[in-house]
């Protein structure tokens, strides 16, 4: 699992495209540096992203978080649509320093953990990076929310 973290200081109602750019472009890197006998079988698939939008703004956030809303008439075509949905963290709503710290912390640590999975190429450190991450204040932030 891969973090997509896209810190924003004001509201930004296109965010849920960029962040399908953003994903879209991690996607195709993983495809192109992909073994191609690998991505051709049945059981290939791409790395999961979690897309994380770290507000902090004293204004509340009012954009959509949700991909299908920038749609037009993405009502009609239902389960057809491209859709997904950002985590929202905002920082004047978590209530004292240590969470934010916390929070903080474990995305950076998260962060450096997959940069060394991928640097050794070592499948327990990508077991050991998930572990850490639902271990961590972020995930257990994500849950309340």
């Amino acid at each position: 699992m891969l973090v997509l973290l896209e810190l924003q200081s004001y509201n930004d109602f296109t965010m849920p495209f960029r962040l399908l750019v953003y994903m879209t472009a991690i996607w195709l890197d993983h495809f192109k540096n992909c073994d191609k006998n690998k991505r051709s079988q049945k059981g290939y698939r791409l790395p999961a992203i979690m897309p994380i939008v770290l507000h902090n703004s004293e204004r509340n956030w009012t954009a959509s978080c949700k991909f299908s809303q920038m749609i037009s008439n993405a009502e009609l075509f239902g389960k057809y649509v491209v859709d997904f949905e950002h985590a929202l963290v905002s920082v004047n709503t978590l209530r004292n320093r240590h969470e934010i710290k916390c929070i903080i912390s474990s995305l950076v640590l998260y962060s450096s953990m997959i940069r060394l999975a991928r640097l050794f190429q070592y499948q327990f450190y990508s077991s050991y990076c998930h572990l850490l991450l639902t271990r961590s204040g972020i995930y257990l932030y994500l849950q309340r929310i």
